[in-house]
């Protein structure tokens, strides 16, 4: 497993913004320019984003695994 931490407490890890400005559309170069307040919006809907995904994915697993056991049951 890799594990990342941020460099200090309450700051972003360089590859989790970098994950951030991809999915906002930014190359590196250019997310570096904005300023601290649209990192972080971007930031927390890049992570919202995959809360959601992560929700949903969890969601489908039940489901999945319920219709499973009507069919075996």
């Amino acid at each position: 497993m890799i594990r990342y931490h941020a460099v200090l407490e309450g700051l972003v890890p360089e590859i989790e913004e970098r994950e951030a400005s991809v999915f906002a559309g930014y190359r590196w170069n250019l997310w570096r320019l904005l300023s601290w307040r649209d990192k972080a919006a971007s930031v927390a809907h890049y992570r919202l984003h995959n809360l959601i995904a992560l929700h949903r994915n969890d969601a489908a697993a039940g489901e999945m695994a319920r219709r499973s056991r009507r069919r075996g049951a």
